[in-house]
């Protein structure tokens, strides 16, 4: 994936593991390029 500023991770404020280390929460979007990869993998 290319990189593009709907695509970063930040620290969930409400989610933590079993030892209390919070989780990461993820966002992302698919741009054109990814997509026109995906077809032409098919």
């Amino acid at each position: 994936m290319i990189p593009n500023v709907k695509s970063y991770c930040e620290i969930d404020p409400s989610v933590v593991d079993e030892w209390g280390i919070p989780a990461l929460r993820f966002h992302f979007a698919w741009s054109e390029h990814e997509l026109k990869q995906s077809a032409h993998m098919r």
